[in-house]
């Protein structure tokens, strides 16, 4: 017998009345429009009917798949907020972009403009961020992703593509994490241009080694970020610190640092697995004693590689390896086929540079190029190291004197198929102790005795 249904107009009403309920709270996503001819009161969901302000994006929160589009060619003030209620996924981010013709600027005052706080799921692109410039105070970055969520989070999907933002305090871009572990994983920065900022150009930072994870920076370019000299490290143009499975490629960082000391043009720190390839780096300075290297990998990088770069130019080295003597572990990188051009122009910096307890790393295939008058360290190694092999390596002098400046107390160190050329043979090699006139007697003692 079957059973029999109620069709009373009672309970047809409450079954309606749960199911409109329950589509009330799984809002569609929506594209929203915010136009300098726009109005506030509009409802914001068409070109025809956009909104005006970024104050009136911040009274809203988004979801998944929305898309926050200002007008191309337009300028708007202010910086937009998006915090944990604002949530996008990988598969269906939340997009913030430009709509018509052009890209739409925020001119940001020193807050920055766009300012992402323990959330993610959100993909940037097609806009210009304007900082303050000769103005700017404080520590904001012109775009900023901050996690600070307990038990090491990984907040999952930045994306950030086609992007100028310049005139900031702080960075260009920023990426970052401070408490414990917690990071973002799948970060990607591509096709932008990071300029006239002060602390860097694009940086990534966390409170633990490797926090973030799977990031990628691909065609971005960092120029004339220019540093503070009381402050150290600043004015780099492309930082990574933090970072665990990382790609740096086909990117250009120059002239940066132009008031600072202890900046790189591309470099990175308390990571691991990072690759740095086919990249530029030159003109970056220092005024002070510290760095102005072309490349780096610094503080506590291990299984690292750098290689078919270019540095040249540069105040301090054209690529460095280097580990704070009270930090942690620092080995398995490989630095091979990159070429240095008249780098190493301050403070006694080599072309290739070597300091600290620096363990189990290769040297080789590396093109040292200069075609300065003056006596140019073509490798220098401040500081004994473990198992460091030096190999195939061509150092070439055109105008002057060439020097090879290896410290003693080196341990278990290959060095071998290197070959130096200099005018009229100029080319000496020091352990600290005795200068020898050529590569080939301190090769032939280096391989006789202990460094």
């Amino acid at each position: 017998m079957s059973k029999s249904v109620r069709t009373d107009s009672k309970s047809c009403s409450a079954v309606d009345f749960a199911a409109i309920e329950s589509l009330e709270k799984r809002r569609l996503f929506t594209t929203w429009y915010v136009s300098a001819n726009g109005d506030d009161d509009n409802a914001g969901t068409s070109a025809n009917n956009a909104w005006r302000t970024i104050a009136q994006l911040n009274r809203h929160d988004f979801v998944a798949g929305d898309k926050i589009l200002f007008e191309g060619g337009d300028q708007f003030t202010g910086r937009l907020y998006l915090g944990p209620r604002d949530r996008g996924t990988a598969s269906k981010p939340i997009n913030i972009g430009s709509y018509g013709t052009g890209r739409a600027s925020i001119a940001a005052g020193n807050a920055g403009a766009i300012f992402v706080y323990d959330t993610a799921g959100i993909s940037i692109s097609n806009l210009q961020v304007v900082g303050p410039g000769d103005a700017a105070t404080g520590k904001a970055a012109g775009i900023t992703f901050f996690n600070n969520l307990p038990h090491g989070v990984k907040l999952k999907h930045v994306y950030i593509d086609n992007v100028e933002s310049s005139g900031f305090a702080g960075a260009g871009i920023s990426v970052g994490s401070w408490n414990g572990k917690a990071g973002f994983s799948d970060v990607r920065i591509t096709n932008s241009v990071v300029h006239d900022n002060i602390q860097a150009g694009l940086v990534t930072y966390a409170q633990a080694l490797n926090a973030h994870q799977h990031v990628y920076i691909g065609k971005v370019e960092a120029y004339n970020n220019v540093g503070n000299s009381t402050t150290l490290n600043s004015g780099s143009g492309i930082m990574l610190g933090g970072v665990r499975g990382a790609t740096v490629e086909a990117c250009i960082a120059h002239d940066n640092a132009a008031n600072g000391d202890g900046a790189v043009g591309i470099w990175t720190y308390d990571s691991s697995y990072v690759l740095i390839e086919h990249s530029e780096s030159y003109s970056n300075h220092t005024t002070g004693k510290n760095d102005g290297d072309g490349f780096d990998f610094d503080r506590n990088v291990t299984n690292s590689i750098m290689q078919y770069n270019w540095a040249h130019d540069n105040d301090g080295s054209g690529f460095e390896l280097a580990q704070n003597g009270k930090a942690g572990a620092y080995y398995n990188n490989t630095l091979r086929s990159n070429s240095s051009e008249n780098d190493g122009k301050k403070n006694g910096y080599g072309a290739i540079d070597i300091w600290g307890p620096v363990a189990n790393c290769v040297v080789e295939n590396n093109i040292v190029y200069t075609t300065e008058e003056r006596s140019v360290k073509a490798i220098r190694i401040i500081n004994p190291t473990a198992n460091v092999q030096l190999r195939n390596n061509y150092f070439q002098a055109t105008a002057g004197p060439l020097l090879l400046d290896i410290a003693p107390g080196q341990k278990e160190m290959v060095f071998a198929d290197n070959n130096a050329v200099a005018p009229d043979d100029a080319v000496s090699v020091t352990d600290g102790y005795t200068v020898y006139p050529d590569l080939r007697a301190w090769t032939t003692r280096f391989t006789t005795s202990t460094v």
